[in-house]
């Protein structure tokens, strides 16, 4: 199986760069059309404008009728050009957003993905829907309306060319329409933060639900989800209603404002035309002026409800990849299978106290390491650290001599064969399933073909995947959905499996598992010690523990005893005859039968 020596990159990326340096970087030539092509558009916005002062001063004293179909086609080309130069700029923004998201969702869903990292927030969770927040609020009306901004005060030099007042008169209804804006931006800062907090807390009890509907039922905890359910909308509704009224008073306002001021220009114009101050054409201009120079702020003002989301979207998703590792890897080679645990230590997710604390021990290839001990006690966490699951928050883990942390993840990945207590399957075939979706990174199909067979071959499952409606080919559905919990499990392994690698961590790899099914995985197991493999692993049932040279016992977080089984076993015999619940289920062996590849 190939591998990559440095963690991927997404085309174009700069992880050393803000993020919003980074975009702005990736949209350079784009940012430079839409200033280009709204330049032009704002200029084409003037044609109306002088076609209002040619017909009222020219054409009717006149009454030339060849000047005036000469003006109307010329207005009429200058509308088209700018109609498709406003269609061009919005493909422009739109191929910009495509861009922002071809770029940053690979960051943003690698980052989701690595659950090395740790991060349990509710605020990672929400990371797509943030930047959707943010990339509508860089690339929709409102980036375009910021971009017709610096043509405002050209507007008014044209409205103070033709009279002073109609000058005064927009650049008060302008000072008008930004106070409101202001008073727009102070009354959201309160919702926006408390939005968000109980969209999040309300995303979280949904999934929860969808990932348990069979206890929810079983238990009759329906009624009692659903009055959770509704109240965790009303705290979202609640702000968010909030926060549509104050727009719809605010945004409402701005409109009547910015219509009446067109309506006092056009009235002010008349005036100024009565007493021989402007010209009649003047009148309708001054009014298409006005409105033009008004429109972008009312824009800004009924789009507040994306900007205002942006700052916080923002600062979340710059938590969230800067948090990201940054340095390249030297490409180191493949790892012997030497483990060396040093000081390992969790904390919680509130970082209060440790759930795992102080563990150390070595082992090396060739043997299998057996951890025991009670629910609770640590050992998952244990095993996702080995597994280079999650990093440690204190002490280190070294494989082949190397820290987990000097390896990239991608890289590192295929020397290690991982089995979750929960087994994870993923939308797919059988075959990506266990060929860890490599076809999506190059290597050639018939490799892959090839290692995903032998994969199952070794994981004693070959006969069961050819027994599903498509075989290898057979689709899953999210969460494996379509295979048994035994099913589930024996095609994780066979994904451990995958390119042989030589360090194998296994948490309750038999909890699924009947008896002849158990009987292949020990010995899968015994085949992979006596090919130099390293293997740890967990169970609760006698049978898979007595392959283990070494046992670790752990409690409370802590690894209690480290040694040969057979001393460790004796201890907690002893231990078990004085008193306590014991750490191993005694089940017996099963008798020996045929090898069953059903579910």
């Amino acid at each position: 199986m190939t591998s990559s020596t440095a963690q991927p990159k997404a085309p174009g990326v700069d992880r050393s760069a803000s993020p919003a340096a980074e975009a702005l970087r990736l949209c350079r030539s784009h940012i430079r059309s839409v200033l280009l092509f709204s330049a032009c558009i704002n200029v084409a916005y003037l044609a109306p404008t002088l076609y209002m002062l040619q017909v009222y001063d020219r054409v009717l004293p006149s009454g030339s009728t060849p000047t005036l179909l000469f003006l109307t086609f010329a207005l009429m080309g200058a509308l088209a050009f700018l109609a498709l130069l406003d269609q061009l700029r919005q493909r422009i923004m739109l191929a910009a957003s495509v861009r922002l998201d071809r770029v940053f969702s690979a960051r943003i869903f690698r980052r989701l993905s690595d659950v090395a990292s740790g991060d349990r927030s509710s605020r990672v969770s929400q990371a797509v829907r943030e930047f959707d927040t943010l990339r509508a609020a860089v690339t929709g009306p409102a980036a375009v309306a910021a971009f017709d901004i610096p043509w405002i005060p050209v507007y008014l030099a044209v409205c103070f060319a033709l009279h002073v007042g109609l000058g005064l008169l927009a650049i008060g209804a302008a000072g008008v329409l930004i106070i409101l804006a202001v008073v727009n931006d102070q009354a959201g800062r309160g919702w926006a933060a408390e939005l968000s907090k109980a969209a999040a807390q309300t995303a979280a009890l949904q999934d929860a639900v969808s990932n348990a509907p069979g206890v929810i039922r079983s238990l009759g905890m329906g009624d009692a989800m659903v009055v959770q359910f509704v109240a965790g909308r009303a705290e979202v509704n609640r702000p968010l209603l909030e926060a549509q009224n104050a727009q719809t008073r605010i945004g409402g306002l701005s409109r009547f404002f910015r219509l009446f001021m067109q309506s006092a220009a056009l009235g002010l114009g008349v005036w100024l035309a009565i007493n021989r101050q402007l010209s009649p054409g003047a009148i309708f201009a001054a009014s298409m002026l006005v409105s033009r120079a008004l429109a972008p702020i009312d824009q800004l003002v009924a789009s507040y409800r994306s900007i205002a989301a942006a700052p916080q979207a923002y600062a979340s998703l710059r938590a969230l990849l800067t948090a990201m590792e940054s340095a390249e890897r030297t490409a180191l080679p493949p790892p012997d299978p030497v483990l060396s645990v040093q000081g390992l230590g969790v904390l919680d997710d509130g970082r209060r106290r440790y759930l795992l604390h102080d563990v150390s021990f070595k082992a090396s290839g060739g043997s299998v390491i057996g951890i025991l001990g009670p629910s609770g006690s640590g050992k998952s966490a244990l095993l996702r650290l080995l597994a280079n699951a999650r990093v440690p928050d204190t002490g280190e883990v070294r494989l082949g001599g190397a820290r987990l942390s000097d390896w990239a993840p991608e890289a590192l990945g295929p020397h290690i064969g991982y089995l979750s207590q929960e087994p994870v399957l993923f939308p797919g075939s059988v075959k990506d399933n266990i060929s860890r979706f490599e076809r999506l990174t190059g290597t050639p199909a018939d490799q892959v073909d090839a290692a995903a067979v032998t994969a199952a071959q070794r994981a004693c499952v070959h006969e069961l995947i050819l027994s599903l409606p498509a075989g290898y080919d057979t689709m899953l559905g999210p969460r494996g959905q379509g295979l048994g919990a035994s099913q589930k499990q024996r095609i994780a392994l066979a994904r451990a499996l995958y390119g042989k690698p030589r360090f194998y961590v296994l948490d309750e790899p038999n909890s699924a598992l009947d008896g002849a099914a158990e009987m292949q995985l020990m010995q899968t197991i015994s085949r992979l010690r006596q090919e130099g493999a390293l293997i740890i692993l967990s169970a609760h049932r006698m049978p898979l523990i007595s392959l283990a040279d070494q046992i670790g016992v752990m409690k409370d977080g802590r690894m209690e005893q480290f040694g040969p089984s057979a001393a460790v076993l004796e201890r907690l015999r002893a231990a078990i005859s004085a008193s306590g619940p014991p750490v191993l289920k005694p089940t017996p062996l099963p008798a020996s039968t045929p090898a069953s590849e059903g579910p």
